[in-house]
């Protein structure tokens, strides 16, 4: 437990420094997806390079998903660890509203065309005064929870 609690640490804190680690990935495949639609008389190249740059944002994709899952696990056991239960429940609650707050259906070049589309893409930021917030909070709690298991067990 105390390795995880340093090794989600040191993530938030490397996310709170460098902010969105995954700021390019999706001006990429949008850029990807605009040339897609653009260029449908040679097809079989454009969909060759989509789905090469796809693989190539996949893998960190999974490694962010496989963390993402050792996070929640993480949570469920701290909550037995914690003296209080009460921080240990209220960030899992506040992971999960994360996670599900985030989600925002993707739109399709179809239904808004190409410069909207191109608008939204370059409208992300890599850092966000809610992304400072939120790792502030991670990383408070990790601390918390590292003196825990230094301190009192």
């Amino acid at each position: 437990m105390l390795f995880w609690t340093v090794i989600f640490f040191t993530l938030s804190l490397i996310l709170l420094i460098r902010g969105n680690i995954f700021y390019n990935s999706p001006i990429k495949i949008g850029e990807l997806t605009i040339k897609k639609f653009e260029c449908s008389n040679d097809n079989r190249v454009i969909n060759k390079e989509f789905e090469t740059a796809s693989l190539k944002l996949m893998f960190p994709m999974l490694f962010y998903a496989f963390l993402v899952i050792c996070e929640f696990i993480y949570f469920i056991y701290a909550i037995n660890i914690d003296i209080y239960k009460y921080p240990s429940i209220f960030i899992m609650l506040f992971f999960v509203l994360n996670i599900v707050l985030r989600y925002k259906p993707a739109k399709k070049i179809e239904d808004i065309g190409v410069d909207e589309f191109r608008k939204i893409l370059y409208k992300t930021k890599k850092y966000t005064f809610r992304g400072f917030i939120y790792q502030i909070i991670y990383m408070s709690y990790f601390s918390y929870i590292f003196w825990i298991l230094v301190f009192l067990k």
